[in-house]
């Protein structure tokens, strides 16, 4: 017998998530700023507002996107609107976007070449972004070539691949070198290397430390989603003396419907604890689309900021080659951390993030081209070839969702409920019996799965499908942990009749809430074969 409730009427799930959105004031101290909505980002002309401040209202937990969850701080901070966002302003023009590409990057260097001369850092350079995808179901890693030169200043820096081009990097750039393994962000952000290996970025002393460090840190992988993903290259870049390290990203505000400059004199790793413990110090300045960086943007940025005529003279260069990279590439995203001020009041790109938006991959051919498959989750990859969202997370609770907002939703929910989810699975709209099965399939393979939530909500997708599907899947695997289904819509009676049938053993529950607080409960209570 299916066990659970068995109403099923079309009614409005109970609210998981409540509060309200912070206040938000006109002044330039307290007034928060907004970064990319990658699900639903809108990229229009604004006009030009006063410099804002993210404030410490502002909630600190997880978003949960289709799109990884460590592209920005900036997203990990902002939360959801609990309402729909207003239609913007006279005069701005609203578009949605997918899913965009996150890419982590290695310093920004030249093409990356190691038998190449390092690029000056006074000179015009190239962006060279290591990509990997955040919040999204493409995840790739590329270099961009010499011809695509974004001005920026950087540090030298040379790719290796061995310990003996390691070596000879460090000869060349001296002490106090940094070496930084390429693998993607969502393995870095851990701080160590899975197997014990160094930290994500290391300073060395000497060529026989630098050797020691880049022996440990190749072949070693990354710990959590991406446990597997293998360190093949690194990067060596030159000693840089900061006298500070800066924070500064250009992304696109769903509350201005503009682009907007995010900038602040504390950066480093912990700009989101700086941020939220001392909002005052991150600053925004939106910025019309059409336009560009106008003088008064930049003027309201030196003002903001006391910059000195050095400092702005330099920042200004920065900022037009970002602006640059920022409309020719169709960014959402673009994010600098640490931008390090030197003691001569000059500035240097020493670390990015890069996110495009996925719309314009056809257009951005050349960042399609680079993809990687080697630096991916083998799962994701297999999902997004049936078309399905699939973004492997931490959790242990596996979710099966249609539509991007019902799974934000699920996953908030299981959250809130005290659980933590294991993936976030959009199967769309136009999902198929094959779709569904094989969503079934690499949800339930997942070793971490203790319980598995089905939530459905029947507009174009059948619900009688749904439950086809689940029967398809519990006939070609083992269900070896407990599922609930909540279904509502379209034939979702006729679906529920399916399941009763097939006697498997499923949880039905037709309340949003007490489905999330089930599977909770039954993930808790769940032992699978091999545990104690």
């Amino acid at each position: 017998m299916v066990r659970g409730t068995a109403e099923h009427t079309s009614q409005a799930p109970n609210a998981i998530v409540s509060g309200k959105r912070p206040p938000v004031t006109n002044s330039s101290a307290t007034r928060r700023a907004g970064p990319a909505s990658l699900g639903n980002a809108a990229a229009a002309d604004a006009g030009l507002g006063p410099a804002r401040s993210i404030a410490a209202s502002v909630r600190t937990s997880a978003r949960i996107v289709p799109v990884s969850r460590d592209a920005c701080w900036l997203l990990r901070l902002w939360p959801s609107p609990p309402t729909p966002t207003p239609w913007p302003p006279r005069g701005c023009r609203r578009r949605a976007f997918p899913a965009s590409h996150t890419r982590s990057c290695a310093p920004m260097r030249g093409d990356g070449r190691a038998d190449e001369a390092s690029i000056r850092a006074d000179s015009p350079q190239v962006l060279v972004p290591q990509y990997g995808r955040g919040h999204d179901p493409h995840h790739r890693r590329h270099r961009l070539t010499r011809h695509s030169q974004s001005g920026a200043p950087v540090p030298r820096g040379r790719l290796v691949r061995t310990v003996t081009e390691a070596k000879t990097a460090i000869d060349e750039f001296g002490p106090g070198c940094r070496i930084t393994p390429q693998l993607l962000p969502r393995a870095r952000v851990y701080g160590r290397l899975g197997g014990g290996g160094r930290c994500a970025g290391q300073v060395v002393c000497g060529p026989e430390h630098g050797q020691l460090v880049a022996s440990e840190m190749l072949g070693q992988g990354g710990r959590g989603r991406q446990d597997g993903l293998v360190v093949g290259e690194l990067y060596v870049t030159q000693s840089v003396e900061a006298a500070s390290e800066w924070y500064l990203a250009m992304a696109i505000d769903r509350e201005s419907c503009s682009p907007t400059i995010a900038i602040s004199k504390k950066g480093g790793r912990d700009i989101d604890v700086i941020a939220r413990d001392h909002p005052p110090t991150l600053f925004a300045f939106p910025f019309q689309l059409s336009r560009g960086l106008t003088a008064e943007v930049l003027s309201s940025i030196a003002s903001e900021l006391s910059l000195s005529s050095r400092e702005r003279r330099h920042l200004e260069r920065i900022l037009q080659a970002m602006h640059g990279i920022f409309s020719r590439r169709d960014a959402t995203l673009l994010e600098i951390n640490p931008l390090v001020r030197t003691a001569d009041e000059r500035f240097l790109c020493v670390d990015t993030n890069f996110t495009f938006d996925g719309a314009a991959a056809g257009r951005q051919a050349e960042l399609s081209a680079l993809r990687d498959g080697s630096q991916e989750v083998a799962d994701e990859l297999e999902a997004e070839r049936h078309g399905l969202v699939y973004v492997k997370m931490d959790g242990n609770i596996g979710t099966v969702v249609n539509g991007a907002g019902l799974a934000m939703a699920t996953n908030d929910a299981v959250g809130f409920c005290g659980g933590a989810s294991a993936n976030f699975l959009d199967a769309g709209g136009k999902a198929t019996e094959e779709t569904m099965q094989k969503a079934f399939a690499i949800v339930t393979r997942d070793p971490t799965v203790r319980a598995i939530l089905v939530n459905i909500y029947g507009g174009i997708t059948r619900c009688d499908m749904i439950a086809a599907s689940i029967l398809g899947a519990s006939r070609q695997m083992d269900m070896r942990v407990p599922m609930v289904v909540r279904l509502q819509g379209t034939n979702a009676e006729r679906g529920l009749k399916m399941l009763e049938a097939a006697d498997l053993g499923l949880h039905v529950e037709s309340d949003f809430g007490r489905a999330a607080q089930l599977v909770v409960e039954l993930a808790n209570a769940t032992v699978v074969d091999g545990e104690k």
